[in-house]
């Protein structure tokens, strides 16, 4: 009974870890981590100084 149910477990994480990577891979693009993020939307961007004073 434990083998079968061991066995049963490894499918499904198998296809949990298929599912992830193609997950990752599809969306990689969107990721800020792997892209970066622009100057304009980086709310932690040094700020600018006024150039009127």
């Amino acid at each position: 009974i434990f083998q079968k149910s061991f066995e049963m477990l490894c499918l499904n994480v198998s296809q949990a870890a298929t599912d992830l990577k193609n997950f990752c891979l599809q969306n990689a693009h969107k990721d800020p981590l792997l892209v970066g993020v622009p100057s304009s939307d980086n709310p932690f961007r040094p700020p600018k100084s006024c150039g009127l004073l």
